[in-house]
This record gives structure tokens, sequence and C-alpha cells, in this order.
């Protein structure tokens, strides 16, 4: 049974090949969608206290209790990278190897 074409090409023969401009995936889904394997990977829900006890290993006990104070109780490695960011903690602090 022949595929249906959905996308004709312009001279009406043929269909064209899904790229970015006829993509079904609208710009808006697009750019939500995650960027790499690696990205979605390291994106992790950490603890506020596995924060407070990376700034402890690291001798940071001034920033202890501003973090303490100012980091919700559960942190999203990709919604709240900027609060890591200043106390400079990332994901891969917390990625055993």
């Amino acid at each position: 049974m022949p595929s249906r074409c959905t996308s004709p090409t312009a001279s009406g023969v043929g269909c064209q090949k899904p790229n970015a401009r006829t993509s079904t995936v609208s710009p808006a889904a697009r750019s939500s969608l995650p960027s790499s394997p690696v990205r979605k990977a390291l994106t992790m829900k950490i603890p506020r206290d596995k924060v407070l006890d990376v700034l402890r290993l690291r001798g940071h006990d001034d920033q202890v209790e501003q973090a303490a104070a100012e980091l919700p109780k559960h942190l999203d490695t990709d919604k709240d990278h900027e609060l890591l960011e200043k106390y400079h903690v990332t994901a891969k602090d917390f990625v055993q190897l």
C-alpha cells in the first residue's frame, strides 16, 4: 500500500522530507524539548540539605546559613540552576562515579 503524502513538493510530484521548516512540531514545542540526552540525564531533583552538605564539605560555612534560608526544600538542577550557580554547585557535584 503506498504511503500517503502530507507534504507534496512545489511541483506536485513526490513528497518533501520533513526538516526544520516543514516539521510538524511547532517552534514553541521544539524549544521545550531537551537539547541533548546528556542534559536530560543530568537533570535532577536535589534536596536542599545535600546542597548545604556540599557547601560544608568545601569549607563554605559562611554561605550555609544564607543558602538554608534562600534555597527551596528541593531544587531542580534545570529550573533552579541560577540559585545553584550562585553557590558554585552543579549537578555533577551529586553524581557518584
